[in-house]
Protein backbone atom coordinates (compact mmCIF):
# COMPACT_ATOMS: atom_id res chain seq x y z
CA UNK A 1 0.00 0.00 0.00
CA UNK A 2 1.40 3.28 -0.86
CA UNK A 3 1.53 5.80 2.16
CA UNK A 4 -0.18 8.89 2.47
CA UNK A 5 1.35 12.74 1.85
CA UNK A 6 1.61 14.57 4.82
CA UNK A 7 -1.29 16.39 3.15
CA UNK A 8 -2.97 14.15 2.66
CA UNK A 9 -3.01 12.66 5.97
CA UNK A 10 -3.83 16.44 6.93
CA UNK A 11 -6.92 16.44 5.11
CA UNK A 12 -8.17 12.89 6.69
CA UNK A 13 -7.37 13.81 10.17
CA UNK A 14 -9.78 17.21 9.44
CA UNK A 15 -12.22 14.76 8.39
CA UNK A 16 -12.42 12.81 11.08
CA UNK A 17 -12.65 15.74 13.56
CA UNK A 18 -15.59 17.40 11.31
CA UNK A 19 -17.28 13.96 11.54
CA UNK A 20 -16.75 13.60 15.17
CA UNK A 21 -18.46 16.80 15.92
CA UNK A 22 -20.96 16.63 14.04
CA UNK A 23 -21.89 13.11 15.89
CA UNK A 24 -21.32 14.69 19.41
CA UNK A 25 -23.04 18.25 18.77
CA UNK A 26 -22.28 21.54 20.29
CA UNK A 27 -19.82 21.16 23.42
CA UNK A 28 -21.00 22.80 27.03
CA UNK A 29 -18.83 25.94 26.32
CA UNK A 30 -19.89 25.99 22.53
CA UNK A 31 -23.39 26.91 24.03
CA UNK A 32 -22.74 28.73 26.59
CA UNK A 33 -20.90 31.32 24.40
CA UNK A 34 -24.29 31.12 22.27
CA UNK A 35 -25.82 31.88 25.32
CA UNK A 36 -23.92 34.91 26.43
CA UNK A 37 -24.17 36.44 23.16
CA UNK A 38 -28.00 36.17 22.24
CA UNK A 39 -28.59 37.74 25.47
CA UNK A 40 -26.61 40.19 24.68
CA UNK A 41 -28.29 40.69 21.43
CA UNK A 42 -31.93 40.11 23.03
CA UNK A 43 -30.62 42.85 25.39
CA UNK A 44 -29.81 45.69 23.12
CA UNK A 45 -32.74 44.84 20.78
CA UNK A 46 -35.10 45.64 24.10
CA UNK A 47 -33.22 48.75 24.82
CA UNK A 48 -34.01 50.34 21.32
CA UNK A 49 -37.09 49.09 21.50
CA UNK A 50 -37.62 50.89 24.70
CA UNK A 51 -36.35 53.66 23.45
CA UNK A 52 -38.23 54.27 20.84
CA UNK A 53 -41.58 53.68 23.06
CA UNK A 54 -40.36 56.24 24.97
CA UNK A 55 -39.54 58.85 22.74
CA UNK A 56 -43.25 58.15 20.82
CA UNK A 57 -45.13 58.57 24.25
CA UNK A 58 -43.58 61.85 24.91
CA UNK A 59 -43.72 62.60 21.60
CA UNK A 60 -48.05 61.54 22.11
CA UNK A 61 -47.84 63.26 25.35
CA UNK A 62 -46.46 67.31 24.08
CA UNK A 63 -48.52 66.91 21.01
CA UNK A 64 -52.21 66.01 23.07
CA UNK A 65 -51.16 69.19 25.21
CA UNK A 66 -50.72 71.01 22.32
CA UNK A 67 -54.03 70.20 20.49
CA UNK A 68 -55.96 70.59 24.64
CA UNK A 69 -54.69 74.10 25.12
CA UNK A 70 -55.26 75.76 21.49
CA UNK A 71 -58.80 74.60 21.76
CA UNK A 72 -59.01 75.43 25.09
CA UNK A 73 -56.86 78.62 24.38
CA UNK A 74 -59.47 79.19 21.26
CA UNK A 75 -62.74 78.63 23.06
CA UNK A 76 -62.38 81.34 25.74
CA UNK A 77 -60.34 83.76 23.01
CA UNK A 78 -63.34 83.68 20.94
CA UNK A 79 -66.04 84.06 23.37
CA UNK A 80 -64.23 87.02 25.01
CA UNK A 81 -63.88 88.58 21.58
CA UNK A 82 -67.91 89.00 21.86
CA UNK A 83 -67.85 90.22 24.79
CA UNK A 84 -68.22 93.39 26.36
CA UNK A 85 -66.52 93.60 29.98
CA UNK A 86 -64.91 90.95 31.72
CA UNK A 87 -65.21 90.22 35.55
CA UNK A 88 -63.74 88.01 37.81
CA UNK A 89 -64.17 85.82 40.92
CA UNK A 90 -67.82 86.96 40.97
CA UNK A 91 -71.12 84.92 42.31
CA UNK A 92 -72.48 82.26 39.55
CA UNK A 93 -76.44 83.75 38.50
CA UNK A 94 -78.77 83.25 35.81
CA UNK A 95 -76.94 79.85 34.95
CA UNK A 96 -77.24 76.49 37.00
CA UNK A 97 -73.46 75.26 37.57
CA UNK A 98 -72.18 71.88 39.14
CA UNK A 99 -73.98 71.43 42.58
CA UNK A 100 -71.30 72.81 44.93
CA UNK A 101 -69.98 75.81 42.45
CA UNK A 102 -70.74 79.27 43.59
CA UNK A 103 -68.14 81.51 42.45
CA UNK A 104 -66.92 81.72 38.43
CA UNK A 105 -62.94 82.09 37.64
CA UNK A 106 -63.74 84.72 35.36
CA UNK A 107 -66.88 85.84 33.37
CA UNK A 108 -68.18 87.49 29.63
CA UNK A 109 -70.77 89.24 29.79
CA UNK A 110 -71.53 89.39 25.78
CA UNK A 111 -73.83 91.70 24.30
CA UNK A 112 -77.16 89.80 22.84
CA UNK A 113 -77.54 90.86 19.06
CA UNK A 114 -81.88 91.53 19.35
CA UNK A 115 -83.12 93.70 21.99
CA UNK A 116 -82.38 97.18 23.00
CA UNK A 117 -78.97 97.12 22.71
CA UNK A 118 -78.24 100.42 24.49
CA UNK A 119 -79.39 98.49 27.42
CA UNK A 120 -76.76 97.40 29.51
CA UNK A 121 -78.60 94.94 31.12
CA UNK A 122 -79.19 92.97 27.54
CA UNK A 123 -76.35 90.44 27.60
CA UNK A 124 -76.05 87.16 28.38
CA UNK A 125 -72.86 86.24 30.82
CA UNK A 126 -70.92 83.11 29.94
CA UNK A 127 -69.45 81.82 33.19
CA UNK A 128 -66.32 80.13 33.92
CA UNK A 129 -65.35 78.04 37.31
CA UNK A 130 -63.98 75.27 38.66
CA UNK A 131 -65.49 71.75 40.06
CA UNK A 132 -64.45 68.48 41.35
CA UNK A 133 -60.83 69.00 39.49
CA UNK A 134 -62.52 70.23 36.10
CA UNK A 135 -62.67 73.63 34.41
CA UNK A 136 -66.58 73.96 33.59
CA UNK A 137 -68.59 76.28 31.39
CA UNK A 138 -72.07 77.46 31.77
CA UNK A 139 -73.85 79.45 29.87
CA UNK A 140 -75.78 79.94 26.62
CA UNK A 141 -74.93 77.05 23.73
CA UNK A 142 -72.71 77.24 21.15
CA UNK A 143 -74.66 76.59 17.57
CA UNK A 144 -73.05 74.46 15.11
CA UNK A 145 -72.12 77.57 12.92
CA UNK A 146 -70.07 78.69 16.44
CA UNK A 147 -72.44 81.90 17.14
CA UNK A 148 -74.07 81.60 20.79
CA UNK A 149 -77.90 80.94 21.24
CA UNK A 150 -78.66 83.76 23.28
CA UNK A 151 -82.77 82.88 23.54
CA UNK A 152 -82.00 79.25 24.91
CA UNK A 153 -81.90 78.36 28.14
CA UNK A 154 -77.84 78.12 29.72
CA UNK A 155 -76.38 74.77 29.46
CA UNK A 156 -73.90 73.94 31.83
CA UNK A 157 -70.51 71.40 30.71
CA UNK A 158 -67.19 70.58 31.26
CA UNK A 159 -64.71 72.49 29.00
CA UNK A 160 -61.22 70.59 30.06
CA UNK A 161 -60.70 67.53 32.31
CA UNK A 162 -58.47 67.47 35.08
CA UNK A 163 -57.52 71.03 34.41
CA UNK A 164 -57.05 74.37 36.81
CA UNK A 165 -57.71 77.93 35.13
CA UNK A 166 -55.25 80.53 36.77
CA UNK A 167 -56.35 84.14 35.76
CA UNK A 168 -54.08 86.22 38.40
CA UNK A 169 -51.22 85.57 36.26
CA UNK A 170 -49.16 88.23 34.17
CA UNK A 171 -48.37 87.06 30.70
CA UNK A 172 -46.39 89.06 28.27
CA UNK A 173 -46.44 91.93 30.70
CA UNK A 174 -50.20 91.94 30.90
CA UNK A 175 -52.75 91.43 33.92
CA UNK A 176 -56.39 90.84 34.06
CA UNK A 177 -58.98 93.13 33.56
CA UNK A 178 -62.30 94.64 32.97
CA UNK A 179 -61.66 93.96 29.29
CA UNK A 180 -59.06 91.34 29.16
CA UNK A 181 -58.19 87.78 30.90
CA UNK A 182 -55.03 86.63 31.33
CA UNK A 183 -55.03 83.46 32.34
CA UNK A 184 -52.56 80.11 32.89
CA UNK A 185 -53.94 76.53 32.51
CA UNK A 186 -53.03 73.80 34.30
CA UNK A 187 -53.57 69.94 32.77
CA UNK A 188 -53.49 68.25 36.08
CA UNK A 189 -52.47 64.99 34.45
CA UNK A 190 -49.62 66.21 32.64
CA UNK A 191 -45.97 66.96 33.97
CA UNK A 192 -45.06 70.42 34.80
CA UNK A 193 -42.33 70.32 31.95
CA UNK A 194 -44.99 69.94 29.17
CA UNK A 195 -47.55 72.58 30.91
CA UNK A 196 -48.78 75.29 28.21
CA UNK A 197 -47.76 78.65 28.15
CA UNK A 198 -50.27 81.58 29.55
CA UNK A 199 -52.49 83.68 26.88
CA UNK A 200 -54.47 86.31 26.67
CA UNK A 201 -58.56 86.95 25.72
CA UNK A 202 -59.10 90.50 24.90
CA UNK A 203 -62.93 91.77 24.95
CA UNK A 204 -63.90 93.30 21.41
CA UNK A 205 -67.44 94.24 21.69
CA UNK A 206 -68.27 97.61 23.20
CA UNK A 207 -71.97 98.75 24.08
CA UNK A 208 -73.44 101.89 23.09
CA UNK A 209 -75.85 103.24 26.20
CA UNK A 210 -78.01 105.96 25.10
CA UNK A 211 -77.52 108.62 27.88
CA UNK A 212 -81.66 108.68 28.32
CA UNK A 213 -81.50 105.27 29.94
CA UNK A 214 -81.49 105.51 33.38
CA UNK A 215 -80.35 101.31 33.29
Amino acid sequence: MTPLSPTSQSLVLLRLRMARSEDQGFTLPELLVSAVIGLLLMGAVAGVITSHIRSTTIAELAQRVRDDSNRLNYLIQTEASEAATVGQGQTISGCTPAPGATTSIFNLNVPRPSGTAAASTNVSTIWYYASGGDLRRCGPPILRNGSLDHAATPVDSIVSANTTLDVGVTCQSTTSGARQIAFQATFNDVPAGYQPDCAIARARSFIVRDPTDPT
